[in-house]
């Protein structure tokens, strides 16, 4: 049996699921559920068309209906608290999603595999899709469930994704490397609060309860923001929004390194919906904090951006100049580097000593990084375990995170433990992509792109 007929064979069994639970008294909220006709109808478009883009379609609507079920039903009802017809029809449903869900995405995987055309696309969806998960998702701070989440995604894929890929673009069409391509999230990580969404000025929140003491202890009045605060923010979008989802992606397709993903089109359009999107949280800001910048406050803060922007494109943001060392770190080792400086400065208490230990941290990390980053033998492997280890311990941390007010405290772990397996398994894979003979680690210093 082909891949599309298991696929076609998972859906039909998660409807016979419904089914099942619809015979065994359940009530849903319409009168005939919508799974047990939308189901057929999508298995019946993967049998039928050839295109490869169905399978996809099949995987992510089985995933969301599982995702669904587990938060809006729980547990209890695959423990049977609703009757032992309730919890055997969930649990073959639940299993008809999953095999559709892991097949489906299987099955487009080995067929972008045999196209670059179709690598590069999925690429691009990762990196547009991946950096808003990075940089808000995995925090757990945000309230929103299993039918607002696709939507929240898109609505932040073009500002955070949309970023991260004009950072890329830039980098890799004028020459710059590590050094440059970081000038340029950090010129994005204080426009983001500064300008964008305003949280370097908001003096209250009332959807975050801590967020007095997040931000007086290291208050500037003069100035009209908090230290602390900022220096989280700003390192949270360089090593989350922009610097991990761009070393995975070169870690997982290295084969699409130092190549440009968008043509000029696309990267007008793309352009476009950043700044709509930022415009709009723009708004959200000024809504939510009751507060509207003067000209003199973003004028200063877009001059930092600005300084920081010029100093990428100078030839300090070129790729550095390689030195003799004894010794390179591996991808273990570079790991446990990146697990363990952002759980560092992510648990730095939010005061003048707990910033200035963050910033000792910050410094020290940075210039290990640069210091055996000169080495010929540093190379892709070695990114690729940084930014595996900063985006494992970014999961592990949304663990500890409390529950936004609003958010159900079991769809929050639900969700993040589904975060979390993903990200293992992205680390595991990308552990062995990124160590390929196509590219060495000699070629990756003297590379002129990301």
């Amino acid at each position: 049996m082909s891949s599309r007929w298991n696929i076609v064979a998972g859906l039909l069994t998660a409807t016979l699921g419904i089914g099942i639970v619809w015979a065994s008294g359940f009530e849903f909220r319409t009168v005939i559920p919508p799974g047990i006709l939308v189901l057929p109808m999508v298995a019946g478009v993967v049998a039928v068309m050839r295109w490869h883009w169905p399978p996809l379609v099949a995987a992510v609507i089985a995933l969301y209906i599982a995702t669904g079920i587990l938060t809006n039903d729980g547990l209890g009802v695959l423990a049977g608290h609703s009757g032992y017809g309730v919890a055997v029809g969930r649990w073959i449903q639940l299993i008809g999603l999953l095999i559709a869900t892991i097949l489906g995405t299987v099955y487009v995987w080995r067929q972008v595999g045999a196209s670059w055309q179709k690598r590069r696309l999925l690429s691009i969806a990762g990196v547009l899709l991946g950096s808003p998960i990075c940089a808000e998702f995995l925090q757990a701070y945000m309230s929103f469930d299993a039918v607002s989440l696709p939507f929240i995604l898109i609505f932040f894929a073009p500002l955070y994704g949309g970023a991260a890929l004009l950072i890329r673009e830039a980098a890799v069409r004028t020459g710059r490397g590590w050094v440059g391509i970081l000038l340029l999230a950090g010129a994005f990580g204080i426009l983001m609060p500064g300008v964008i969404d305003l949280a370097m000025w908001g003096e209250q929140r009332s959807d975050i309860a801590y967020w007095s003491d997040l931000r007086l202890p290291t208050l500037i009045p003069a100035l009209g923001w908090s230290v602390y605060p900022m220096v989280l923010w700003v390192l949270g979008h360089i090593v989350m929004s922009i610097g991990t989802p761009l070393a995975l992606l070169d870690g997982l397709v290295p084969e699409l390194r130092g190549q440009p993903l968008l043509r000029w089109r696309s990267i007008l359009l793309l352009a476009m919906l950043f700044f709509v999107v930022a415009w709009l949280v723009h708004l959200d800001g000024r809504e939510r904090y009751g507060f509207i910048p003067t000209n003199s406050q973003l004028a200063s803060v877009t001059a930092v951006a600005a300084g920081l922007v010029v100093i990428a494109f100078s030839p300090f943001g070129r790729p550095i100049t390689l030195r003799f060392r004894r010794w390179t770190p591996g991808w273990m080792e570079t790991f446990i580097v990146g697990l363990l400086g952002l759980v560092a400065d992510a648990f730095a208490s939010p005061n003048w000593a707990g910033t200035a230990w963050m910033c000792a941290v910050i410094s020290t990390v940075s210039a290990c990084v640069m210091w055996f980053a000169r080495s010929p033998t540093w190379g892709l492997h070695q990114t690729t375990g940084l930014a595996c280890g900063a985006l494992t311990a970014q999961t592990l941390m949304g663990f500890l995170a409390p529950s936004p007010e609003g958010m159900d405290p079991f769809f929050k772990y639900t969700l993040h433990s589904v975060f979390l397996v993903a990200v293992l398994g992205i680390c595991a894979r990308a552990r062995k992509t990124s160590q390929t003979p196509r590219q060495s680690a000699h070629d990756y210093i003297d590379a002129t792109s990301v």
